[in-house]
């Protein structure tokens, strides 16, 4: 008989485990090749403000939460980067998405990520065109991914 506790689910999540490289190599492999190589790069965060004891939580920029009146809120986040089509709709096509914690540099993660997803891009020519939300160094991204 299988029987299930309260923990059970918690359980399967500790000895889950999840193959990030491959999956990323999935969603590359199958992306949509009618697609343009353009992509989009932006951070969000996932608040969680009455977690002191969450790992790695830090304070990031929240446009749609505030604390003590600032944009910022205690939380992870995570950056993604979608390539994006040319209907004008808003469907997206997620790449990537990694969790940059309050001691890793930002500019650096995110140089990175861009760097390891166009290493998985097929090389036939194209270029492809990274657009990214405000808030991110452009001198320091330009100088580092040209």
């Amino acid at each position: 008989m299988f029987r299930r506790s309260h923990g059970s689910l918690y359980k399967a999540l500790d000895r889950g485990r999840v193959n990030v490289e491959g999956l990323r190599e999935l969603l590359v492999d199958n992306r949509d090749d009618s697609w343009p190589l353009v992509f989009a790069v932006d951070a969000s965060t996932w608040d969680r403000c009455d977690a002191e004891t969450s790992p790695e939580r830090g304070y990031h920029y929240s446009a749609s939460k505030h604390l003590s009146g600032q944009p910022i809120v205690a939380g992870w986040s995570y950056q993604w980067i979608t390539q994006l089509g040319w209907a004008p709709d808003s469907w997206t096509a997620p790449m990537d998405a990694v969790r940059i914690t309050p001691h890793e540099d930002a500019t650096t993660a995110t140089i990175n990520q861009v760097r390891r997803l166009v290493g998985m891009l097929p090389t036939d020519g194209d270029v492809p065109m990274f657009v990214f939300d405000a808030g991110y160094d452009a001198i320091a991204l330009g100088a580092d991914l040209t």
